[in-house]
């Protein structure tokens, strides 16, 4: 075979290749009062810094039920009910968990007033309220082919992933892999790649950093199984390495750390 043939003939199978990657659609992510589901996660980190390390290690889980929904996909109000989890006193409790203006409120789901440290459990875990509308806007009626890459709307892709307080999302990818399965059990697995950051590491329209700030960069890789025929999580399984700097008063670094962290969550019976 000649050059040129050789050349057109890597041009056709690049054609063919292309013309048949498979586009799958997603349905809408519709959320209603009495929806329910259970949910398994976990999330560990190990960060050295001057020698010190830092490991902290957090699972849970739990079942949830919505009891009002909002026409936005927005949960207004759930119902939580911890198994287990490595705060031990929330186990075997049930939650009200609703949402106030910008804030969550937590109290008992038979009544009464936990304590300030389940408070704060409970409502650092369930704040992802937005998460069902989040899932909609990325998934819901819209189609992706496979080998294709996107990135969410920033807004979006942070009530996906129910960041921490202080953590800022810098930037989502996501490049659908393959589908699996059939009928309603289809299972959409993309490739998912993430930047997180917190604190003020660099100049600003001018400004320097605040005093004494220092900075943490995380950039998490792994996978996302979404439901073809819902558009609902299934799972989200990521990993990556962690770079730390503290700073003094006037800006100086003064120690710089390393780590990792992983994060899974799964979900179950949608």
């Amino acid at each position: 075979m000649n050059r040129n043939a050789s050349i057109f003939a890597a041009f056709a199978l690049l054609v063919a290749t292309t013309a048949s990657a498979e586009s799958i659609t997603f349905g809408s992510t519709d959320i209603s009062a009495g929806d329910s589901w259970t949910e398994t996660s976990s999330y560990s980190s190990n960060v050295s810094m001057s020698g010190v390390s830092h490991e902290k290690n957090v699972t849970c889980n739990k079942s949830s039920r919505v009891l009002a929904a909002g026409n936005n996909n927005r949960i207004e109000s759930l119902e939580v009910t911890y198994a287990d989890a490595t705060f031990g006193a929330v186990a075997g409790k049930r939650y009200a968990v609703s949402a106030s203006g910008n804030s969550v409120d937590v109290s008992y789901a038979n009544g009464g007033t936990p304590s300030a440290e389940e408070v704060a459990f409970v409502r650092s875990d369930n704040a992802h309220l937005n998460q069902f509308r989040a899932l909609d806007r990325i998934f819901g009626g819209n189609t992706f082919t496979v080998g294709t890459s996107t990135s969410p709307h920033a807004k979006d892709a942070e009530e996906l992933v129910n960041l921490a307080d202080g953590v800022e999302l810098r930037g989502m990818a996501l490049t659908l892999r393959s589908v699996s399965g059939t009928g309603a059990d289809r299972v959409a697995k993309f490739d998912i790649s993430m930047t997180l950051g917190s604190g003020v590491t660099e100049k600003k329209k001018g400004k320097a950093p605040a005093a004494g700030n220092g900075g943490m960069t995380m950039t998490l890789n792994g996978t996302l199984d979404v439901a073809v025929a819902n558009g609902r999580l299934l799972l989200l399984d990521v990993n990556g390495p962690i770079s730390m700097t503290t700073r003094k008063p006037n800006n100086q670094a003064i120690a710089d750390g390393s780590g990792s962290m992983s994060m899974r969550v799964s979900y179950s019976g949608f």
